[in-house]
């Protein structure tokens, strides 16, 4: 008993690009954003 995939290899094969796209592209961006929020809120913290 051979049971056909659930899905085709085309939606692997996007999964898996939008996955790379995610840890290539956005997780570095949103942790250099992140840290550029945490700056600016240190250097207000100085003058409150």
């Amino acid at each position: 008993m051979n049971p056909a995939p659930l899905f085709p290899p085309a939606v692997y094969t996007i999964w898996w690009i939008g996955l790379i796209l995610t840890l290539v592209v956005f997780v570095p961006l949103s942790v250099f954003l992140l840290h550029r929020t945490w700056r600016a809120a240190r250097s207000i913290q100085l003058y409150a």
